[in-house]
Protein backbone atom coordinates (compact mmCIF):
# COMPACT_ATOMS: atom_id res chain seq x y z
CA UNK A 1 0.00 0.00 0.00
CA UNK A 2 2.74 2.42 -0.91
CA UNK A 3 0.25 5.40 -1.51
CA UNK A 4 -1.28 5.06 2.54
CA UNK A 5 1.20 7.60 2.78
CA UNK A 6 0.07 10.25 0.55
CA UNK A 7 -3.23 9.61 2.76
CA UNK A 8 -2.81 12.36 5.49
CA UNK A 9 -2.36 15.06 2.81
CA UNK A 10 -6.25 14.54 2.17
CA UNK A 11 -6.76 15.24 5.69
CA UNK A 12 -4.60 18.31 5.88
CA UNK A 13 -6.58 19.78 2.41
CA UNK A 14 -10.19 19.62 3.90
CA UNK A 15 -8.65 21.16 7.48
CA UNK A 16 -7.44 24.41 5.32
CA UNK A 17 -10.70 24.67 3.66
CA UNK A 18 -12.34 24.07 7.44
CA UNK A 19 -9.96 26.67 9.02
CA UNK A 20 -10.50 29.04 6.26
CA UNK A 21 -14.09 28.89 6.71
CA UNK A 22 -14.03 29.31 10.66
CA UNK A 23 -11.89 32.42 10.34
CA UNK A 24 -13.85 33.99 7.72
CA UNK A 25 -17.23 33.36 9.85
CA UNK A 26 -15.20 34.33 13.06
CA UNK A 27 -14.35 37.62 11.51
CA UNK A 28 -17.99 38.54 10.58
CA UNK A 29 -18.70 37.36 14.33
CA UNK A 30 -15.98 39.88 15.60
CA UNK A 31 -17.11 42.55 13.36
CA UNK A 32 -20.57 42.97 14.82
CA UNK A 33 -19.20 44.36 18.21
CA UNK A 34 -19.70 47.64 18.89
CA UNK A 35 -16.35 49.89 19.11
CA UNK A 36 -16.90 52.87 21.34
CA UNK A 37 -13.74 55.72 22.09
CA UNK A 38 -12.79 56.54 25.88
CA UNK A 39 -12.39 59.25 27.66
CA UNK A 40 -8.73 58.21 27.95
CA UNK A 41 -8.21 58.19 24.24
CA UNK A 42 -8.35 54.10 24.39
CA UNK A 43 -11.14 52.07 23.04
CA UNK A 44 -13.50 49.56 24.76
CA UNK A 45 -14.42 46.68 21.68
CA UNK A 46 -18.05 45.09 23.64
CA UNK A 47 -20.31 42.38 22.07
CA UNK A 48 -23.48 41.46 22.18
CA UNK A 49 -24.01 38.68 24.44
CA UNK A 50 -25.91 36.18 21.91
CA UNK A 51 -23.05 36.61 19.72
CA UNK A 52 -20.55 36.29 22.19
CA UNK A 53 -22.58 33.05 22.90
CA UNK A 54 -22.58 32.38 19.06
CA UNK A 55 -18.68 32.97 18.77
CA UNK A 56 -17.87 30.48 21.83
CA UNK A 57 -20.19 27.92 19.79
CA UNK A 58 -17.78 28.42 16.90
CA UNK A 59 -14.32 27.91 18.67
CA UNK A 60 -15.62 24.71 19.93
CA UNK A 61 -16.73 23.71 16.69
CA UNK A 62 -13.11 24.28 15.52
CA UNK A 63 -11.82 22.38 18.14
CA UNK A 64 -14.19 19.15 17.79
CA UNK A 65 -13.99 19.45 13.71
CA UNK A 66 -10.43 19.17 13.60
CA UNK A 67 -10.16 16.45 16.54
CA UNK A 68 -12.39 14.41 14.28
CA UNK A 69 -10.65 14.82 10.82
CA UNK A 70 -7.21 13.56 13.01
CA UNK A 71 -9.03 11.11 13.75
CA UNK A 72 -10.96 10.04 10.95
CA UNK A 73 -7.10 9.75 8.93
CA UNK A 74 -5.97 7.33 12.27
CA UNK A 75 -8.68 5.02 12.02
CA UNK A 76 -8.83 5.26 7.71
CA UNK A 77 -4.82 4.01 8.48
CA UNK A 78 -5.65 1.85 10.80
CA UNK A 79 -8.27 -0.33 8.93
CA UNK A 80 -5.82 -0.40 5.71
CA UNK A 81 -3.18 -1.75 7.97
CA UNK A 82 -5.59 -3.96 10.08
CA UNK A 83 -6.97 -5.57 6.44
CA UNK A 84 -3.27 -6.57 5.81
CA UNK A 85 -2.80 -8.00 8.38
CA UNK A 86 -5.71 -9.82 8.86
CA UNK A 87 -5.24 -11.58 5.74
CA UNK A 88 -4.16 -14.92 6.23
CA UNK A 89 -0.45 -15.65 6.16
CA UNK A 90 0.26 -18.57 3.60
CA UNK A 91 3.50 -20.12 2.07
CA UNK A 92 5.33 -16.96 2.95
CA UNK A 93 3.07 -14.03 1.64
CA UNK A 94 -0.71 -12.34 1.98
CA UNK A 95 -1.90 -13.09 -1.60
CA UNK A 96 -5.32 -12.57 -0.43
CA UNK A 97 -5.04 -9.17 0.30
CA UNK A 98 -8.19 -7.49 -1.66
CA UNK A 99 -7.64 -4.75 -3.91
CA UNK A 100 -8.16 -0.60 -3.23
CA UNK A 101 -7.67 -1.52 0.89
CA UNK A 102 -7.07 2.58 1.60
CA UNK A 103 -10.78 2.82 -0.41
CA UNK A 104 -12.01 0.24 0.97
CA UNK A 105 -11.14 1.64 4.52
CA UNK A 106 -11.94 4.69 4.50
CA UNK A 107 -15.90 3.75 2.66
CA UNK A 108 -16.03 1.89 6.00
CA UNK A 109 -15.29 4.48 7.92
CA UNK A 110 -17.55 6.95 6.50
CA UNK A 111 -20.47 4.03 6.40
CA UNK A 112 -20.44 2.44 9.87
CA UNK A 113 -17.84 4.40 12.18
CA UNK A 114 -18.61 8.02 12.15
CA UNK A 115 -20.53 8.13 15.49
CA UNK A 116 -17.47 6.54 17.02
CA UNK A 117 -14.98 9.08 15.40
CA UNK A 118 -17.67 12.11 16.52
CA UNK A 119 -18.03 10.73 20.00
CA UNK A 120 -14.06 10.43 20.54
CA UNK A 121 -13.43 13.93 18.97
CA UNK A 122 -15.69 15.14 21.18
CA UNK A 123 -14.04 14.19 24.51
CA UNK A 124 -10.57 15.82 23.11
CA UNK A 125 -12.73 19.07 21.81
CA UNK A 126 -14.11 19.18 25.62
CA UNK A 127 -10.89 18.67 26.89
CA UNK A 128 -8.88 21.26 24.91
CA UNK A 129 -12.20 23.39 25.40
CA UNK A 130 -11.66 23.64 29.24
CA UNK A 131 -7.79 24.28 28.39
CA UNK A 132 -8.74 27.35 26.62
CA UNK A 133 -11.34 28.43 29.52
CA UNK A 134 -8.84 28.00 32.12
CA UNK A 135 -6.55 30.09 29.96
CA UNK A 136 -8.43 32.78 29.62
CA UNK A 137 -9.73 32.91 33.33
CA UNK A 138 -5.99 33.06 34.37
CA UNK A 139 -5.11 35.75 31.84
CA UNK A 140 -7.89 38.36 32.35
CA UNK A 141 -8.41 37.80 36.38
CA UNK A 142 -5.21 36.35 38.04
CA UNK A 143 -2.57 38.47 36.30
CA UNK A 144 -1.69 40.07 40.08
CA UNK A 145 -2.17 36.78 42.33
CA UNK A 146 0.46 34.78 42.22
CA UNK A 147 -0.73 31.65 43.85
CA UNK A 148 -3.95 32.15 41.82
CA UNK A 149 -1.88 31.71 38.36
CA UNK A 150 0.30 28.92 40.14
CA UNK A 151 -3.10 26.98 40.88
CA UNK A 152 -4.62 27.55 37.42
CA UNK A 153 -1.06 26.51 35.73
CA UNK A 154 -1.25 23.33 37.93
CA UNK A 155 -4.83 22.69 36.13
CA UNK A 156 -3.89 22.82 32.89
CA UNK A 157 -1.01 20.66 33.57
CA UNK A 158 -3.55 18.09 34.67
CA UNK A 159 -5.79 18.92 31.89
CA UNK A 160 -2.71 18.21 29.33
CA UNK A 161 -2.06 14.68 31.06
CA UNK A 162 -5.63 13.73 30.52
CA UNK A 163 -6.04 15.03 26.95
CA UNK A 164 -2.60 13.05 26.40
CA UNK A 165 -4.60 9.71 28.18
CA UNK A 166 -7.73 10.51 26.47
CA UNK A 167 -5.86 10.59 22.70
CA UNK A 168 -3.93 7.37 23.13
CA UNK A 169 -7.19 5.80 24.40
CA UNK A 170 -9.04 6.82 21.69
CA UNK A 171 -5.82 6.23 19.10
CA UNK A 172 -5.98 2.19 20.77
CA UNK A 173 -9.72 2.27 20.68
CA UNK A 174 -9.95 3.36 17.01
CA UNK A 175 -7.93 0.86 16.16
CA UNK A 176 -9.56 -1.77 17.54
CA UNK A 177 -13.05 -0.27 15.81
CA UNK A 178 -11.03 -0.17 12.57
CA UNK A 179 -10.35 -4.02 12.86
CA UNK A 180 -13.45 -5.37 14.57
CA UNK A 181 -16.30 -2.98 14.27
CA UNK A 182 -17.05 -2.31 17.92
CA UNK A 183 -18.23 0.95 19.02
CA UNK A 184 -15.95 3.29 21.09
CA UNK A 185 -16.28 2.66 25.09
CA UNK A 186 -16.34 -1.48 23.51
CA UNK A 187 -13.23 -1.00 21.56
CA UNK A 188 -11.71 1.00 23.90
CA UNK A 189 -11.96 -1.73 26.63
CA UNK A 190 -10.80 -4.22 24.52
CA UNK A 191 -7.54 -2.40 23.31
CA UNK A 192 -7.09 -2.46 27.19
CA UNK A 193 -7.22 -5.51 27.79
CA UNK A 194 -4.97 -6.26 25.21
CA UNK A 195 -2.78 -3.85 26.20
CA UNK A 196 -2.66 -4.94 29.90
CA UNK A 197 -1.91 -8.40 28.91
CA UNK A 198 1.04 -7.61 26.89
CA UNK A 199 2.50 -4.73 28.83
CA UNK A 200 5.84 -5.38 28.52
CA UNK A 201 6.23 -5.99 24.58
CA UNK A 202 3.70 -2.25 24.31
CA UNK A 203 6.10 -0.30 26.14
CA UNK A 204 8.78 -1.09 24.52
CA UNK A 205 7.49 -1.51 21.33
CA UNK A 206 6.28 2.46 21.76
CA UNK A 207 9.20 3.92 23.48
CA UNK A 208 11.09 2.51 20.37
CA UNK A 209 8.78 3.63 17.86
CA UNK A 210 8.68 6.90 19.57
CA UNK A 211 12.66 7.13 19.48
CA UNK A 212 12.64 6.16 15.87
CA UNK A 213 9.83 8.94 14.73
CA UNK A 214 12.34 11.62 16.75
CA UNK A 215 15.26 10.35 14.51
CA UNK A 216 13.01 10.39 11.48
CA UNK A 217 12.14 14.31 11.72
CA UNK A 218 15.33 15.34 13.17
CA UNK A 219 16.93 13.46 9.90
CA UNK A 220 14.23 15.14 7.44
CA UNK A 221 14.56 18.87 9.48
CA UNK A 222 18.00 18.56 9.24
CA UNK A 223 18.54 17.44 5.96
CA UNK A 224 16.22 19.87 3.96
CA UNK A 225 17.09 22.72 5.74
CA UNK A 226 21.20 21.93 4.67
CA UNK A 227 20.07 21.30 1.15
CA UNK A 228 18.05 24.49 1.13
CA UNK A 229 21.55 25.76 2.73
CA UNK A 230 23.63 24.86 -0.08
CA UNK A 231 21.03 26.21 -2.73
CA UNK A 232 20.69 29.64 -1.45
CA UNK A 233 24.62 30.00 -0.61
CA UNK A 234 24.98 29.59 -4.11
CA UNK A 235 22.92 32.39 -5.38
CA UNK A 236 24.10 36.15 -4.96
CA UNK A 237 20.48 37.65 -4.62
CA UNK A 238 20.04 36.27 -1.58
CA UNK A 239 21.56 38.62 1.40
CA UNK A 240 20.43 36.66 4.08
CA UNK A 241 19.49 32.95 4.51
CA UNK A 242 18.90 33.02 7.87
CA UNK A 243 14.84 33.17 7.65
CA UNK A 244 14.73 30.90 4.43
CA UNK A 245 16.63 28.29 6.60
CA UNK A 246 14.12 28.90 9.40
CA UNK A 247 11.14 28.58 6.98
CA UNK A 248 12.17 25.71 5.29
CA UNK A 249 12.84 23.95 8.89
CA UNK A 250 9.71 24.80 10.04
CA UNK A 251 7.81 23.30 6.83
CA UNK A 252 10.32 20.59 6.65
CA UNK A 253 9.34 19.41 10.07
CA UNK A 254 5.66 20.29 9.25
CA UNK A 255 5.71 17.73 5.91
CA UNK A 256 7.85 15.27 8.37
CA UNK A 257 5.11 14.88 11.17
CA UNK A 258 2.43 14.61 8.23
CA UNK A 259 4.09 11.66 6.84
CA UNK A 260 5.48 9.87 9.83
CA UNK A 261 2.28 10.00 11.50
CA UNK A 262 0.86 7.25 9.17
CA UNK A 263 3.97 5.04 10.35
CA UNK A 264 3.25 5.58 13.69
CA UNK A 265 -0.43 4.38 13.15
CA UNK A 266 0.71 1.67 11.15
CA UNK A 267 3.15 0.74 14.39
CA UNK A 268 0.35 0.74 16.61
CA UNK A 269 -2.20 -1.26 14.22
CA UNK A 270 -0.04 -3.94 13.76
CA UNK A 271 0.80 -4.17 18.08
CA UNK A 272 -2.77 -4.06 19.09
CA UNK A 273 -3.38 -6.81 15.99
CA UNK A 274 -0.56 -8.84 17.14
CA UNK A 275 -1.13 -8.43 20.98
CA UNK A 276 -5.06 -10.09 19.92
CA UNK A 277 -3.80 -12.42 18.00
CA UNK A 278 -1.43 -13.29 20.61
CA UNK A 279 -3.72 -13.48 23.71
CA UNK A 280 -5.83 -16.30 21.50
CA UNK A 281 -2.99 -18.12 21.24
CA UNK A 282 -3.68 -19.67 17.87
CA UNK A 283 -7.27 -20.26 18.93
CA UNK A 284 -8.83 -18.41 15.58
CA UNK A 285 -10.97 -20.67 13.73
CA UNK A 286 -9.88 -22.63 10.84
CA UNK A 287 -6.24 -22.34 12.39
CA UNK A 288 -5.54 -19.15 10.50
CA UNK A 289 -1.82 -17.57 11.52
CA UNK A 290 -2.06 -13.85 10.53
CA UNK A 291 0.77 -12.17 11.22
CA UNK A 292 4.21 -12.79 9.69
CA UNK A 293 6.90 -15.15 10.06
CA UNK A 294 9.36 -12.94 12.78
CA UNK A 295 5.90 -12.33 14.66
CA UNK A 296 5.19 -16.10 14.57
CA UNK A 297 7.79 -17.34 17.24
CA UNK A 298 6.30 -15.02 20.16
CA UNK A 299 2.54 -16.60 20.08
CA UNK A 300 2.26 -19.24 22.21
CA UNK A 301 0.15 -22.46 21.25
CA UNK A 302 0.50 -22.46 17.16
CA UNK A 303 1.52 -24.90 14.28
CA UNK A 304 2.96 -22.44 12.20
CA UNK A 305 4.15 -24.67 9.18
CA UNK A 306 0.79 -26.51 9.54
CA UNK A 307 -1.69 -23.02 10.00
CA UNK A 308 0.65 -21.36 7.01
CA UNK A 309 0.57 -23.86 5.01
CA UNK A 310 -1.66 -23.51 1.96
CA UNK A 311 -3.23 -27.10 1.79
CA UNK A 312 -4.14 -27.10 5.66
CA UNK A 313 -5.96 -23.90 4.35
CA UNK A 314 -10.22 -25.50 3.73
CA UNK A 315 -11.78 -21.79 3.96
CA UNK A 316 -10.39 -18.24 2.31
CA UNK A 317 -10.33 -14.95 4.09
CA UNK A 318 -12.18 -11.89 2.50
CA UNK A 319 -10.40 -9.36 4.78
CA UNK A 320 -11.65 -6.18 2.78
CA UNK A 321 -14.69 -7.20 3.25
CA UNK A 322 -15.05 -8.24 7.05
CA UNK A 323 -11.53 -8.00 8.13
CA UNK A 324 -10.48 -8.83 11.59
CA UNK A 325 -14.16 -10.33 12.11
CA UNK A 326 -13.42 -12.78 9.45
CA UNK A 327 -12.63 -15.62 11.32
CA UNK A 328 -12.89 -14.30 14.98
CA UNK A 329 -12.99 -17.57 16.93
CA UNK A 330 -12.46 -17.16 20.73
CA UNK A 331 -10.41 -13.91 20.37
CA UNK A 332 -13.11 -11.62 21.58
CA UNK A 333 -14.96 -10.30 18.42
CA UNK A 334 -18.85 -12.16 17.92
CA UNK A 335 -18.69 -13.98 14.38
CA UNK A 336 -19.80 -11.71 12.05
CA UNK A 337 -18.83 -8.47 13.52
CA UNK A 338 -18.50 -6.21 10.32
CA UNK A 339 -15.20 -4.35 10.34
Amino acid sequence: MPLIVLFPLVQYFFLMIFCCYWILIAGYMASTATLTQLDNGGYDYTMDEDMTHALIYHFFGLLWNMAFMRHFTIMVVAGAVGTWYWTPFIDGGKEGLPAMPVYRSCWRTFRYHIGTLAFGSFIIAVIEFMQAVVEYIKQKYMDDVFWLRCLASYIQCCLECFKRIMEFISRQAYIVTACKGKCFCMAAWDAFNFIMDNLGQVVAVNWISMYLMFMGKCFIVCGTTVICWLIADNSDDINSIIILLVVCAVIAYGVASMFLSVFETAIDTILVCFCWESSAKGSFQGGHVYCTTHLQTWIEGIDVDKATSSAAQTAKVAPGETSAAADPGTAGAPKGDAA
